[in-house]
């Protein structure tokens, strides 16, 4: 009798712990988990409840992004060899991020502090009141699981299906939940009738407990298990691996579930899971779902165009700090003159080649004009560079590669004036049969001028070879010459050689040293490079100027410019002008005879392009193409492009970059 005594004793100790054991609440006040409630029954040993963010915690806090995965930590002490049943409850942070808080009190990490009744906790943004619910009475026949289990009675404290669980992933809490009981919500008494009308509140597939559900969870949780969706049963969550059944396998399933006659809620459950609209309903849904997605989207691309806008802010703002902090690269006083070469600086400048010449013949009227201008000898370097006091006088300043003078009016009629002269002498030298072979010969000695020595060594050599093969030609017994073939071939081979001795003219001039003098008609081209107009100044409405100052020299009105035999220096007072009138340029254009040299005539066409002109002046770099397209299409000037630039270089002309 006394061991069935003790026996008895043994069997009834674990109720009796359950019966006396008291229940601890945790009600989230405030928060993004506010109204939601965490209850736990008091069992013998320790208990560890991890509060956070991760799946693992059974004070899971999902939606609050200021809790950190695993928070803090609630330990639940109890002894039941004492009566009545003592118990402790204490709360540990792990270090969280942003810490805890018991009554308004932080938390020092990894110490325990003892909870009391209607305490206040603090995680990140939700706070938690604690309480301890009494043991209630229960008959002696009933048994009480020895596991801990966590309770769901609050729901029925707050009623029905209104006051479910509104963590979004409640589903996924229970697929993954735990033997252990630390959340388990399914044991709950059914607040409402279950799918189909029956009494039980279990589900016919997973066999979850759906109490806790609202007929909305409820249906989506048995049409996601009876789809073999991630919710279907814990196997099938926690085996990952398993293969899916193919769509059309698990339709014939619930088909062969319908035929074999299946329970009712088996039978309302198959049909809950089929779609209840129709395909227009469903388009719109669909629509409806992209359209908020869209706008999410277009709501994100503003925001970031925001942030680029103040990026893009303070990048001025930093360019605008750089500009302040940067240190000073300018040089010194002392260093810049340890560095100047004033003299080397001078001679760049103002080299010696480039300045104004004296007149190697002057006219009585230029004699006069010089005699009574003031003394420019004592007059410093910078000050004629100025070009301010001395600006009508542009023998009196100094001219680099790039500023070169352009003469004057009288210099031009000069020039004209000369041109028939050596023309005429030019005539004379050439022989009648290049005259008769070759009619344009003047563009082809203006031509071969043009020409560097490579290539008329290399025109040389060719026509030495062709006049060879036609002497040989020539030499042979059965050649028969038509009637004045003969003499054809003659004049073709005197124009030949005529062309050759040019040639090599041209040669002997270009590798002979610049002192050594050349003959005639390299003196006359050489005369009219070095008078050639520029591109500088130039010539305005001068005349007026001109018919006045012979009144003004002592009663000589005679117009000396027609007894000049040299082609005039531009030392006449002309203006420094930017623009030109284009009645000038017409004139000037139609002056310009075809026997002129082709240096004239390229002036004289860039001078009569205004825009091109000017361009030149302010040293603006020119389109080559274009300048070379000019020349030989509008101004009909054959001119090879490297003797066109040649001629730019001349002058400091300056050509765009392609």
């Amino acid at each position: 009798m006394a061991g069935n005594e003790e026996s008895k004793d043994d069997e009834t100790a674990p109720d009796e712990l359950c019966a006396n054991a008291p229940e601890l609440r945790w009600e989230v006040t405030r928060g993004p988990h506010s109204g939601e409630r965490f209850s736990h029954r008091v069992v013998d040993g320790e208990s560890v409840l991890l509060v956070g963010r991760q799946q693992r915690c059974w004070l899971r806090l999902r939606r609050d992004l200021e809790v950190s995965g695993v928070h803090a930590e609630i330990r639940v002490t109890s002894a039941s060899c004492s009566r009545p049943l003592t118990w402790r409850v204490v709360v540990v942070d792990r270090q969280s991020t942003n810490g805890s808080k018991l009554n308004g009190t932080a938390l020092v990490a990894q110490q325990e502090y003892a909870l009391s009744p209607q305490d206040l906790l603090q995680f990140g943004k939700s706070a938690l009141r604690f309480d301890v619910e009494s043991p209630r009475a229960i008959p002696g026949d009933a048994k009480c699981d020895a596991t801990p289990e966590t309770t769901a009675e609050v729901h029925e404290m707050i009623g029905g299906d209104e006051a479910a669980v509104t963590d979004e992933n409640a589903f996924e809490d229970e697929a993954h939940r735990r033997p252990d009981g630390k959340r388990q919500r399914e044991r709950e008494p059914p607040n409402s009738p279950a799918i189909g009308g029956s009494a039980s509140s279990d589900c016919m597939v997973c066999g979850i407990s759906l109490a806790s559900f609202s007929v909305l969870k409820r249906q989506f949780h048995v049409n996601a298990c009876l789809d073999g969706g991630p919710l279907a049963t814990l196997e099938r969550a926690t085996a990952g691996a398993a293969p899916r059944a193919s769509k059309k396998a698990r339709r014939q399933l619930q088909q062969r579930q319908l035929n074999g006659g299946a329970d009712d809620d088996m039978t309302m459950a198959l049909t809950l899971s089929k779609s209840l609209l129709d395909p227009e309903q469903e388009v719109n849904m669909k629509m409806a779902l992209l359209h908020s997605e869209l706008a999410k989207l277009d709501a994100e691309i503003s925001k970031l165009s925001k942030r680029r806008a103040g990026v893009v802010k303070k990048l001025e703002r930093l360019e605008k700090t750089k500009r302040k902090v940067r240190k000073s690269r300018v040089l010194g006083p002392g260093q810049a003159l340890r560095s100047l070469d004033v003299a080397l600086a001078l001679a760049v400048l103002f080299p010696e080649s480039h300045r104004s010449s004296d007149h190697p013949r002057a006219t009585p009227r230029e004699s006069k004009l010089s005699s009574r201008r003031p003394s420019v000898k004592g007059i410093g370097m910078w000050a004629r560079a100025s070009q301010w006091v001395f600006l009508q006088t542009e023998d009196e300043l100094y001219t680099t590669s790039i500023l070169r003078r352009f003469p004057s009016a009288a210099a031009a009629t000069a020039a004209a004036a000369a041109t028939p002269r050596a023309a005429t002498r030019e005539m004379a030298a050439v022989p009648d049969a290049v005259k008769r072979v070759f009619p344009n010969w003047r563009e082809n000695l203006e031509f071969m001028q043009q020409q560097s020595v490579e290539d008329l060594t290399s025109a040389l050599d060719e026509m030495q070879s062709l006049r060879e093969q036609r002497r040989a030609e020539t030499a042979e017994p059965d050649a028969e010459l038509e009637p004045g073939q003969a003499t054809r071939r003659d004049d073709e081979d005197e124009a030949c050689a005529y062309f050759e001795n040019e040639i090599r003219r041209l040669l002997a001039a270009a590798r002979a040293p610049r002192g050594e003098t050349m003959d005639e008609p390299a003196r006359v081209e050489g005369s009219s490079a070095v008078n050639s107009p520029s591109i500088i100044s130039i010539p305005d409405s001068s005349d007026e100027e001109q018919g006045k100052e012979p009144k003004e020299l002592d009663g000589e009105g005679e117009d000396c410019s027609g007894d000049r035999d040299v082609v005039a220096d531009d030392s006449d007072p002309q203006p420094t002008t930017t623009s030109e009138s284009p009645q000038a340029s017409a004139v000037e254009t139609t002056s310009a005879s075809p026997q002129s040299t082709l240096e004239s005539r390229l002036l004289t066409a860039l001078k009569a392009h205004t825009t091109l002109y000017e361009s030149v002046l302010l040293l603006h770099p020119i389109d080559f193409n274009e300048l070379h397209r000019y020349v030989t299409q509008e101004a009909g000037i054959p001119c090879a492009k490297q003797a066109l630039a040649e001629f730019c270089d001349r002058h400091g002309i300056t050509f765009k970059h392609a």
